[in-house]
């Protein structure tokens, strides 16, 4: 579910108190899997920029390519979870 679309369904269930606390959950789940994207991002980043250029080609990538790794390393989570 997008940011987006996140919004529209939380603005359309503020009907009442309960309903309130469910969106209210539901963005502090959204907030922490934001967070532990962006923080397993920048492992990744900071992971691989510390590998030599022979290493890199070990495992198959470029040092141009860490950044789209580590985009892929979170997607991969998000598929897996």
């Amino acid at each position: 579910m997008t940011a987006k679309n996140h919004l529209v369904c939380a603005d359309r269930e503020l009907a009442g108190p309960a309903s309130l606390s469910a969106a209210i959950r539901r963005w502090q789940t959204y907030i922490a899997n934001w967070w532990a994207d962006r923080r397993k991002y920048h492992q990744t980043i900071a992971e691989l920029h510390s590998f030599t250029d022979r290493e890199l080609a070990d495992i198959g990538i470029n040092r141009w390519q860490i950044r789209r790794t580590a985009q892929a390393s979170i997607a991969k989570r998000d598929i897996e979870s």
